[in-house]
């Protein structure tokens, strides 16, 4: 009688043949199976109670500093730096339609994360924002500050060049609104 094999090759096997799907996808379609399985999460963590939620982030957050811990500094910059390439890359390679795309499907996340939270996790969220974005301004130094503001208004001359007629009276006509 010949030997079973076992779920692990057949798991195996199953991980090498999505590799290979994944190889030979193009960027719609990877970018289109990213956003579905963001969609997919974010559809079912919307349907978990407050408790469930709380284990699932209290899980992530001790793995990921368990993980952060084992790591000495070099491989952290090391890694850092690798996560900011593969970022600028992946950004790089987008065409405009899939940023339009990618940047409307972050923005409906974004507001269906906002429809589904309560009140209080809302007041809760909107006070650590404030209580950061204070902390983050007191311990500021005034050369980074300075830095800071300076890129800020490049940053925003730059958005205004770039902006379209049509988008500019869109948006002056929204401001007087």
């Amino acid at each position: 009688m010949p030997k079973r094999k076992s779920n692990l090759s057949k798991n195996t096997r199953k991980a090498k043949t999505q590799r290979l799907q994944c190889k030979n996808e193009s960027q719609n379609d990877r970018e289109s199976r990213l956003t579905n399985c963001r969609l997919r999460i974010s559809m079912s963590r919307s349907n978990e109670s407050n408790s469930e939620r709380n284990e699932r982030l209290q899980l992530d957050r001790t793995r990921h500093s368990s993980l952060r811990s084992q790591e000495s500094l070099e491989s952290r910059e090391k890694r850092l730096q690798i996560d900011r390439i593969q970022h600028t890359v992946s950004r790089s390679l987008q065409s405009r339609d899939s940023r339009k795309q990618r940047l409307e499907d972050d923005r409906i996340q974004h507001a269906i994360s906002r429809i589904l939270e309560s009140d209080d996790s809302r007041e809760q969220r909107l006070e650590n924002d404030r209580i950061r974005h204070a902390i983050s301004r007191t311990l500021e130094s005034d050369g980074s500050r300075v830095q800071r503001l300076e890129n800020d208004r490049i940053r925003h001359a730059f958005s205004r060049t770039l902006e379209s007629d049509d988008s500019r009276k869109q948006r002056l006509e929204d401001d007087r609104i």
